[in-house]
């Protein structure tokens, strides 16, 4: 299942996402790439990165894509990350297993190790 999944690009529609659509839809394709196995699995809210297509497979990130304004991205990193841009849950984004958040703005590049942090994040999630 990839980015051209109907739900998924259905989410990121409309004019609100014109800015925050091509940096969104990269970052979905980075957390896909992570490996062969990684599927997403959209809700009402959030997109749901699991590490295989498999009901109870484990949760390795989730993006939560519900306002424009306010996309946070959830990692299971072994351990919080210690970067400025990473923080706690936000109220109502609290994941199991998830420990590092990071605020998605569209005038803000995402950080240049967060492709180090999906793969901790993916063999952390596969290996618990």
């Amino acid at each position: 299942m990839g980015t051209d999944n109907e739900e998924v690009v259905k989410k990121l529609s409309g004019r609100s996402w014109d800015k925050s659509r091509e940096k969104l839809i990269g970052l979905i394709k980075e957390l896909l790439s992570v490996d062969k196995s990684a599927v997403v699995e959209p809700s009402t809210i959030y997109l749901k990165f699991k590490v295989r297509d498999e009901p109870l497979a484990a949760v390795y990130a989730v993006l939560w894509v519900r306002s424009v304004k306010n996309i946070i991205l959830g990692l299971s990193t072994p351990k919080k990350n210690e970067n400025e841009i990473v923080m706690g849950a936000p109220p109502h984004m609290k994941y199991t297993g998830l420990t590092s958040y990071i605020k998605i703005d569209e005038d803000v590049d995402l950080p240049s190790d967060l492709v180090i942090w999906i793969k901790n994040a993916f063999e952390n999630a596969k290996n618990n």
